[in-house]
């Protein structure tokens, strides 16, 4: 249970709190109701002070984090999401909540409705669509390596809706004395200010990413494998920008003359700001009356920035496991091997995040409502293949066999079905000349002789015991089983 003290002094220190208002984790509100469930990254420092940036800065501000978070995101998000029940022999059949019916509409049904259009924002008069419902959850998972769901009860307890509550009014998650979450303070976003902390029993909560670290009640964000590669790219970026905003000072000096005051200087310093302190004005003749220019050094050697900037970004694919080409990184590529990282990302990418939805729905969702217990949700990630045509081709050539024209048809191509009946509605033979359903599953003796080409003696074809003039017929010579075929 939570503790009331510890609770109203949590209330009473948020309420004249902005969201994210603190420089650094250093205050016990900060610790111990925000930062940890927001996260942070420290930077290389700037003139000696302390630099951190968020999990959410480095989202907005580095380009390689923000295309593999968001391909991952978006390319989960438009995946079909189906409910499939078990049927009496033990197979998963999809349960349909588009299909009119009489009567009332089944548990499995409206789980599908639920995953479908279910989605609500603040207001119950919001709406959400699916493909951005599970989009945001898989950015917010990517990014703070947790999620969350709420869900929204109707007045005898069922599951009527759900809502995405974003990680970051996430304040505190409260676990028990085993550390299990037992509640879970937020904040609701009107998109102008904050309203009072919610306390939400886990009861009511999908938790994303709750489980995947076991030394801890949050989920690890992909970021903190590669928070050195990000601090590097952050010092690199900020070392090009300084060096471009001032074009003058890394290359040389002026050398004032000892009798010049001080009003001449300033002159000299503002004449140098003015004409040469900007990447436009990079490489003009110096002019100074009174001044001697001398100089330093060279610029920064590009082509090692280069390299190392091309280091952080293949680094930061592999701690999103995307492959490199998919973020258009095309160093190395050829027709070949981006077709297979692209099959690749679909496998051993997206995958495995469509299985982590998969598992909490089953965990967390599923047995909130008793008829939803025996329900599957799955991805179809079968549309992966629909840009591929010729991918697409070969595959329904070798699902001839176990599923019909019509089901090729509608799931591989979204074509409408033929509706042909003991033709297009079942499986054909691998030669594709011959349906299934003409296909003989039982043979007899004799049918199967003709199956296997063997002619045999017809009535009256008999061999006769004597010859047509009345004499023996010559005794057969006995066949050598072991000689080899003369014609042959």
């Amino acid at each position: 249970m939570i503790g009331v003290d510890f609770a109203k002094r949590a209330i009473r220190a948020a309420g004249g709190a902005g969201y994210m208002g603190w420089s650094s984790p250093s205050t016990d509100y900060q610790a111990r109701i925000g930062w940890t469930t927001h996260g942070a990254i420290q930077m290389v420092p700037d003139r000696g002070a302390q630099r951190w940036a968020t999990y959410r800065l480095i989202y907005l501000s580095n380009p390689w984090v923000w295309s593999a978070v968001n391909m991952l995101a978006h390319g989960l998000g438009r995946m079909p999401l189906n409910v499939y029940q078990t049927d009496k022999e033990g197979f998963p059949v999809r349960v349909r909540s588009d299909v009119v019916a009489q009567g009332r509409p089944s548990a499995a049904q409206a789980l599908d409705t639920l995953l479908t259009s279910g989605f609500q924002g603040q207001q119950s008069g919001q709406r959400m669509s699916r493909k951005g419902m599970i989009t945001g959850t898989l950015v917010d998972r990517l990014v703070y390596g947790n999620a969350m769901w709420l869900m929204i009860r109707d007045g005898v307890g069922n599951v009527t809706g759900l809502r995405r509550i974003r990680w970051r009014d996430v304040l505190r998650v409260e676990p028990d004395q085993d550390g299990w979450p037992i509640a879970y303070w937020w904040r609701p976003w009107n998109g102008y200010y904050y309203g009072p902390i919610q306390i939400t029993p886990a009861a009511d909560v999908i938790h994303f990413g709750f489980g995947s670290d076991p030394e801890g009640i949050y989920g690890i964000s992909p970021l903190e494998s590669c928070r050195y590669t990000l601090a590097l790219h952050d010092a690199l970026v900020r070392h090009l920008i300084a060096f471009f905003s001032n074009s003058a000072r890394p290359s040389g000096f002026v050398s004032l003359d000892k009798d010049m005051n001080k009003a001449k200087a300033e002159e000299i310093r503002s004449l140098l700001d003015g004409l040469y302190a900007s990447p436009e004005n990079a490489g003009k003749v110096i002019g100074i009356p009174g001044g001697t220019w001398q100089e330093l050094g060279k610029a920064p050697d590009q082509s090692a920035i280069v390299e190392l900037i091309k280091l952080s970004r293949e680094e930061t694919s592999t701690a999103f496991a995307v492959p490199p080409p998919v973020l258009g990184i095309l160093d190395n590529a050829i027709k070949s091997n981006v077709k297979e990282l692209r099959e690749q990302f679909g496998r051993d990418s997206l995958g495995p995040w469509a299985s982590d939805f998969e598992e909490e729905f089953a965990a967390q969702l599923l047995p909130q409502v008793p008829g939803w217990t025996n329900l599957n949700v799955r991805f179809n990630l079968q549309s992966l293949l629909l840009p591929d045509f010729e991918a697409l081709a070969a595959v329904a050539d070798k699902l001839g066999p176990s599923w019909t024209p019509d089901e090729i048809r509608t799931k591989l191509f979204g074509l409408s079905p033929l509706r042909f009946k003991g033709r297009s509605d079942t499986p054909w033979t691998a030669p594709r000349t011959l349906p299934m359903a003409d296909f003989p599953t039982q043979l007899t003796a004799e049918t199967a002789v003709k199956e296997a080409g063997i002619a045999q003696p017809q009535p009256g074809d008999a061999e006769e015991e004597t010859a047509p003039d009345g004499s023996e017929p010559p005794a057969r010579k006995p066949i050598d089983k072991a000689a080899p075929n003369e014609e042959n």
